[in-house]
């Protein structure tokens, strides 16, 4: 885990950003289905959705502690 101090690439806010426009769009980054995008910024995207469960599961155990 980074510690809360370590500031992100821009590149990594990018993906960050076009994950959760995604989301609120409910689209694809690119024309066409799934298979049809690229296979990194997929796997990117993937990543930080994995990312953001982790976090709220991290959240909802603390939250349960207290």
């Amino acid at each position: 885990m980074f510690p809360r101090t370590a500031k992100p690439s821009p590149e990594v806010v990018s993906v960050i950003e076009l994950t959760r426009m995604c989301q609120a769009f409910n689209v694809l980054p690119r024309e066409g289905g799934l298979l049809d995008q690229d296979a990194t910024t997929i796997r990117l995207m993937q990543l930080v959705l994995v990312a953001e469960v982790k976090k709220s599961e991290e959240e909802a155990k603390k939250a349960t502690k207290k």
